[in-house]
């Protein structure tokens, strides 16, 4: 992604032979119910795209879970303010997890490196309850952080660890599956609140096509979607 405003289309952008493809992410807004709002998810526009998204690369954003926490009116982070990594050793992730906002149009904020994996503000920070949305490129310039997503199974471990304490949260791999990037309905099953401790990871999958974009060059037919229970906190 060399483009200072291209990347999965936050799906991931891949850059490949052709240049560039990109990871799709896209984001819904806010629902008010009741007079009460609540962000449901930034689903619909993470799981789908079309050819004219361009996305924001973007750095990291200043929000620390605790920071997020506090506005969602959620408990405080077990890890607390400090920086953490996702780890899964079954396909060799050791990736640094940086917080991601909304670009200015609503769009989600995507990740500047390919070794980065994404943890977006509108969803609930690791182990506070509720569902904790990760995401990652698929390819980019060759194979990115999440480029082997899909070969986890039911029962792998997924870790949240600590950079400074070391302490551990445990989850457990409770499903795989591909989506329907034009389905929304997808969006706010993955990507919203679900009143259970898990992470949602996200990236490309399915059959990659090629189009004339002189951009991005192509896409990806499907979503990559997995989901880890939390199971036990160690360290």
């Amino acid at each position: 992604m060399e483009s200072p405003r291209y990347p999965y289309g936050y799906d991931s952008y891949e850059t490949g032979t052709t240049g560039k493809r990109r990871l799709y992410f896209v984001l819904a807004a806010l629902w008010f119910v009741g007079g009460v709002t609540f962000l449901v998810f930034a689903g619909y526009r993470i799981l789908h795209h079309s050819p004219q998204d361009v996305p924001v690369i973007a750095y990291p954003v200043a929000n620390s879970p605790v920071a997020v926490a506090a506005a969602q009116g959620r408990p405080t982070p077990p890890l607390g303010d400090q920086p953490f990594h996702l780890v899964i050793d079954k396909i060799g992730v050791n990736a640094p997890v940086e917080a991601f906002g909304l670009a200015d149009d609503g769009s989600p904020e995507v990740p500047y490196r390919s070794d980065v994996v994404a943890w977006y503000t509108f969803s609930a920070p690791p182990d506070v309850g509720d569902n904790a949305v990760l995401a990652g490129h698929y390819t980019w310039n060759g194979d990115a952080v999440f480029r082997h997503l899909g070969d986890l199974q039911v029962g792998d471990r997924v870790a949240i660890v600590g950079d400074q304490s070391g302490q551990t949260l445990v989850y457990r791999v409770s499903l795989v599956t591909l989506v329907d990037p034009s389905d929304a309905k997808a969006a706010q099953e993955w990507m919203g609140p679900t009143g259970a401790n898990e992470l949602t990871l996200i990236t490309c999958g399915g059959e990659h096509f090629t189009t004339n974009d002189p951009i991005l060059g192509g896409g990806y037919t499907e979503r990559q979607i997995i989901r880890a229970d939390f199971v036990a906190t160690t360290g």
